[in-house]
């Protein structure tokens, strides 16, 4: 449900006064703090008094969906019902109020209902494709103030029109497939081109693993490691971190006993020989590798890591979508592989946290699932396997998912981890 909103100002407020479906009401009130999570299920829409974009809140410390008992508003203006429709084209920001509190906002794009093609820009997420219908590519509407339009698009591969806004397939084509678009029933000028192909080397990348502590007088070594390799784009190493058993964050309730059950329970998977393995760290791993897990070793040092990401095979890739309601976060993830093999899947939710006086946003574990060692899976080379789980938000505390990314990792039969990807909750992200 989340989007990626491009952000604009629209100033003509007694026009937007005049067309917007709005009531009456009091300025909302200031915002106390942000446990509350707006999304909207379009970007843009025609500004024609019809068209709508239905908006959900969601309270993200109880977990319930409270749309209905909160105030929604574009810009200061006061909506009737929980959609937002206008006559009068331009972006507006929207926002709601529930209680006190006020939410994030969320930009939308009304586009005149005469709409034209004019200006308006086709683009591919990437120009090739394997074929094995769980790699795609998104396909993106922008009009001339770069504002993304798609959802008032139609898309079409080699003529023939797709479901949505991605392209997919299971087969694979000698000749690039041409990508083109429809807005407003006329042809966008530019074409896009994709080509399906099994001759594609899938991205490596190296899974890096943390336990640590609050309080912990070795932790910051690893913590400028996590900075370091973080700032990569596009991202070789990805990292997170499990806090131990004494942690003062399960003290303070940022982290839920969930999440300390789940951290023991890593703990005890990985250190299985050590008596104090609860309340060891700092100790990190490289993609699962349980042998080398010394917080001072050269192994760990980031150039060292950025050298391995580039060795790690290119066999397997790995797609994440993802979608939330109120009281959990649906995953979908589809595994290509080019050999066959027998191994696992793991899913981890995480949460970017700052901790102590270092104000960095870490990725901190949430929950696993299926769990820690992750779901048996067969992997059959050129077809997409298909991993879903679901994380229970109800018992994970306070969670805000515009704060929670996904990392999705395939192990082989020995336990070693073969591909990583991770994607923002709600982001679809390809091989």
């Amino acid at each position: 449900m989340k989007s990626i909103y491009s952000v604009f100002l629209f100033g003509c407020a007694v026009l937007f006064a005049a067309s917007c479906s709005s009531g009456g009401g009091d300025d909302p009130p200031p915002s106390t703090g942000k446990t509350i999570t707006l999304s909207a299920d379009r970007s843009s829409i025609l500004a024609d008094g019809q068209d709508a974009a239905v908006l959900t809140l969601i309270d993200n410390v109880t977990h319930e969906d409270i749309t209905s008992k909160a105030s929604f508003y574009a810009g200061e203006q006061l909506l009737n019902g929980t959609s937002f429709t206008t006559e009068v084209p331009g972006t507006y920001t929207l926002k709601a109020v529930f209680g006190d509190v006020t939410s994030n906002t969320v930009e939308i794009k009304a586009v005149s209902g005469d709409i034209d093609a004019e200006g308006i820009t086709l683009s591919v997420s990437k120009e090739m494709v394997f074929p094995d219908g769980g790699d795609f590519a998104v396909l993106t509407l922008t009009d001339a103030d770069g504002a993304d339009v798609s959802d008032l698009g139609e898309f079409y591969a080699d003529g023939k029109a797709l479901e949505g806004r991605r392209f997919s397939t299971t087969s694979g084509s000698a000749a690039p497939i041409t990508i083109s678009a429809t807005i407003g029933g006329h042809d966008v000028e530019n074409t896009a081109e994709i080509i399906a192909t099994s001759n594609i080397n899938f991205t490596s990348r190296l899974l890096f693993e943390n336990i640590t502590m609050t309080g912990c007088q070795y932790c910051p070594f690893v913590k400028t490691i996590i900075r370091d390799v973080e700032k990569d784009d596009p991202a070789q190493v990805i990292c997170y971190c499990i806090h131990n058993s004494v942690s003062t964050l399960y003290q303070s309730s940022q982290l839920s006993q969930t999440t300390l059950d789940y951290a023991n329970v890593y703990c005890d998977f990985m250190l299985p020989d050590e008596s104090d393995r609860r309340r060891a760290a700092p100790k990190s791993f490289v993609n699962r590798n349980k042998e080398n897990h010394s917080y001072d070793s050269k192994y760990i040092q980031p150039d060292n890591l950025r050298t391995l990401a580039r060795q790690q095979p290119k066999n397997v890739g790995i797609a994440i979508e993802s979608a939330y309601t109120a009281s959990e976060v649906t995953v979908h993830a589809s595994i290509g592989t080019k050999q066959s093999f027998s191994g696992r899947a793991v899913a981890v939710l995480t949460k970017r946290m700052s901790w102590e006086s270092d104000s960095y946003k870490y990725r901190v574990m949430l929950a696993y699932a299926p769990s820690v060692e992750g779901q048996e899976l067969s992997f059959e080379a050129g077809k997409a396997a298909s991993f879903n789980v679901t994380f229970d938000l109800t018992k994970l505390g306070s969670v805000n998912p515009d704060e929670c990314e996904i990392i999705v990792f395939v192990l082989n039969a020995e336990g070693i981890c073969q591909s990583v990807q991770y994607a923002g909750v709600g982001e679809a992200k390809s091989y």
